[in-house]
């Protein structure tokens, strides 16, 4: 499994990002885990 530094690296939104800054991002990220199927937003939700 990739870690989520090379994911985030590999990403276009991140991509500009050097490894400092990729490395903060990665202190903020939250792991979570949801089960097939499941919804994890849903229209008419507020984003934080």
């Amino acid at each position: 499994m990739e870690t989520l530094e090379v994911l985030l690296s590999g990403n276009p939104i991140f991509s500009s990002l050097n490894n400092q800054e990729i490395g903060q991002v990665c202190a903020m990220a939250i792991e979570r885990r949801y089960a097939r199927g499941e919804f994890i937003v849903v229209t008419g939700d507020d984003w934080p």
